[in-house]
Order: structure tokens, then C-alpha cells, then sequence
């Protein structure tokens, strides 16, 4: 029932809004004037506004139009009922818009010279002594009020900025007596294994093939390190010596105060040489090569040794030859995915990326996108120098 209710009064408000049922309600209001007058009628009983209405809208009724008499059957309802609203409709419609266009347009131009005029006038009009007076009143007070305000907000500002200063220096006495603590517990921050691994490098190239502890490179610093730091740092050069970073330097033996004894040999004729040149040989047999690569296997074994002694001279680990390798017979471009398949039995996902990113920070690699590397400038100059491009060729050669 709800529902039926609420459908009824949609349809009347869809109507009610119309500018036609509008119009011609209001038109059969005005042309029916005499019909609401007698149902208005408060004098008159129901029976004689019914007796009236129904003499009104009558099936036998005469018009008289300009003098003229008009006998219609049936005029009654059909011409108060409907025809003549209609017409007014019509013309309300239709006919009013197309006049009052025009009209409105003319009234809204003479506004606007009216008001033209009036701003002209005004403009030109010239003040009074006493509204002079007035004005230059008004403006002295909000002069003032002005000056009040401004020296309010500079009080302000005064005071705030001394608030500021005054937290800065707070702030800047507690970071200090922070940092004077951890210096005293030994809690400085501590530098990753690759900022550790570029601080040091100066200080190992610098050192002379010998037996040494950490603490020598270190010198009289050594000595400002708390406990805790010096730990660290043993810790970490551990870290990059086991993993390559300096192909000279090897870990030996721990000494008598349980510090751990590193060895330099600089000479590249040492077992890292022989280790290299092995592990080189081995990987590329000749079986690997065709009949025309080279003119006798003297020939092939003096590339792979040359090879060898430019890694080992340039401290580059057999783990960066690899990926280098796999790079030149790729045609400098490699994607992540053959490097993790080509290591997937000897290295992970983790210690590849970390690979990468060293040889793109010693200036080899150039990162082309979130999938694939190549080689930089640098690359192809090492590649070159080395022999890996030559290397590459060989292995292309064909029968």
C-alpha cells in the first residue's frame, strides 16, 4: 500500500511541476473566474452552486463574441472546460516568451545606463567639508589600528623566535651529551661493510707485504676506539676479506691476545695466481674450443693465464669474472634471471645482487632497468684489457 502511495504522489509531483499543467491550470482558473466565484460563494447553499455551475458549463450555450451571437451544442464544457485555457496555454506558452524577450532585454540595457550614470556622478561629486573631515577620521583610526596590530604581531614574533632559539640550544646541548655517552659505551654508528670495505682500501694499498693485525692499519686511531668498536671493525674486515674484496690479503691464524693475523702478498705470482690460473684453465679445457681457435694449446693457455693475472692484479674475485664472463659472451647485456640460473647451484639470489653492486660501484656495470645490467664504459675497457673479449671470440670460433 506504502508503495502504491508513494508511486501516486511521483506521478502528481512530476505533473504539478510541469510548466504546462501549470500554465494551463492557472489559465483555467483565470477563464473559469465565475466558477470559483460560486464555489466561493458562502451565502449560497450546495445546491444552488451546483444548479449555477451546471447553467455555467451547460451543453446549449451562446457566446457572444465582437456582437456577435454563437449557438454551440456542447460549448459548455468544451470551450470553458478545455479549448479556451488551452488557447491561453498556448499563448502563455508561446507567444508571451517572444514578446517579453525583447522587453527584459531593453529594461536590463536602461539598467545599465541608469547605473552608468549613477557612477559617473558619484565619481565626480565632490566631498563635503564635514565628510572630508569624516573620511580623513576614519582613516587615522585605522591608521592606528594598523600600527597597533603590527607592533602586536612583531611582540610576537619576537617571542617566538626566542622560544625557538632557546629549544635549539636544548636540543643541540642533549644531542651532545648523547653523543658524548655513546662515545663513552662505545655506541657510534657503524659504517656498512661496503663503506668500511672504501675506508679501508686506502690503508691496505698503503701497507707493505707483511703479517699484520687490524690495529696496524688503524695506527694511533686504534687507540681512541672503545671495545665495542674495535670488535666491530674486527668483525666486519673479516666480512670483506673473506669475500674478496682484497685479493692480496688473506686470514691466517689467530694471535696470542686472540686478535686474528692477516697476511699481504701483493706479488701476483702467488697461490692466489696459481688458484686463479687453475680454476681458469680448468673451466675453459680444450675441449670447449674448435680446432681453429687456436693455433696450438700454448696459445690458449697464455690467454686464460693473462686473464688470470688482470683479475688477480685488479682484485677482482672469481665470483666477479663469472658474471663478467657470462656479460661479454651475452654482448654486454645479461639479465637478472640467467645470472641467478647460471649460480643457482653455487650462489644466492642475495649474494648475486650483492655482486652486482659492487661491480656497478667500481664502475663496470650500468643498471638499465629493474631486469637487466651492461656493461659501462669501464666494463668494455676491462673486458677488452683482460682478455675476456678475445676469450669470447675464441669460444664462438667455428670449425
Amino acid at each position: 500500500m506504502q508503495d502504491i502511495l508513494k508511486s501516486i504522489k511521483a506521478f502528481l509531483y512530476d505533473r504539478a511541476v510541469s510548466p504546462l499543467f501549470g500554465a494551463f491550470a492557472v489559465a483555467w482558473l483565470a477563464w473559469n473566474y465565475r466558477a470559483v466565484i460560486i464555489l466561493l460563494d458562502g451565502h449560497a447553499t450546495l445546491t444552488d452552486k451546483l444548479s449555477l455551475l451546471d447553467i455555467y458549463f451547460s451543453d446549449d450555450h451562446t457566446f457572444q463574441v465582437f456582437g456577435y451571437s454563437f449557438h454551440v451544442l456542447g460549448g459548455g464544457h468544451l470551450i470553458h472546460g478545455f479549448l479556451m485555457p488551452a488557447v491561453f496555454t498556448w499563448a502563455y506558452l508561446y507567444i508571451y516568451p517572444k514578446i517579453a524577450i525583447p522587453v527584459y532585454g531593453h529594461s536590463l540595457a536602461k539598467q545599465k545606463e541608469l547605473k552608468t550614470v549613477k557612477q559617473e556622478i558619484e565619481s565626480s561629486r565632490l566631498l563635503t567639508v564635514e565628510e572630508s573631515r569624516n573620511l580623513q577620521r576614519e582613516i587615522e583610526q585605522l591608521r592606528y589600528k594598523a600600527d597597533e596590530e603590527a607592533s602586536a604581531y612583531r611582540t610576537r614574533i619576537s617571542s617566538l623566535t626566542q622560544t625557538i632559539n632557546t629549544l635549539e640550544a636544548q636540543l643541540n646541548s642533549k644531542a651532545e651529551n648523547n653523543k658524548n655517552l655513546q662515545e663513552q659505551n662505545g655506541i657510534l654508528h657503524m659504517p656498512s661493510v661496503d663503506e668500511f670495505s672504501e675506508l679501508i682500501r686506502d690503508k691496505i694499498e698503503k701497507l707493505n707485504d707483511r703479517d699484520f693485525e687490524l690495529s696496524i692499519l688503524f695506527g694511533k686511531e686504534w687507540e681512541n676506539l672503545s671495545d665495542t668498536q674495535r670488535k666491530e671493525y674486527g668483525k666486519i674486515f673479516r666480512k670483506v676479506v673473506e669475500r674478496g674484496d682484497f685479493s692480496d690479503v688473506k686470514l691466517i691464524k689467530k694471535g696470542s691476545g686472540n686478535q686474528l693475523i692477516y697476511r699481504k702478498a701483493s706479488n701476483p705470482k702467488t697461490e692466489e695466481l696459481l688458484r686463479y690460473e687453475k680454476r681458469v684453465l680448468d673451466r675453459f679445457p680444450p675441449s670447449m674450443f674448435s680446432s681453429k681457435a687456436f693455433e696450438n694449446d700454448q696459445q690458449r693457455k697464455e690467454l686464460l693465464k693473462k686473464i688470470s693475472t688482470y683479475f688477480v692484479e685488479h682484485r677482482l674475485n672469481e665470483d666477479l669474472f663469472d658474471i663478467l664472463m657470462e656479460m661479454v659472451r651475452k654482448n654486454g647485456f645479461i639479465d637478472h634471471d640467467d645470472i641467478n640460473t647460471f649460480f643457482e647451484n653455487k650462489l644466492s639470489p642475495i649474494e648475486v645482487d650483492h655482486i652486482l653492486g659492487r661491480l656497478e660501484n667500481l664502475g663496470y656495470l650500468d643498471k638499465y632497468n629493474d631486469d637487466s645490467v651492461g656493461l659501462s664504459e669501464s666494463g668494455k675497457a676491462l673486458a677488452v684489457d683482460s682478455g675476456l673479449t678475445i676469450l669470447s671470440k675464441k669460444l664462438l670460433a667455428k670449425e
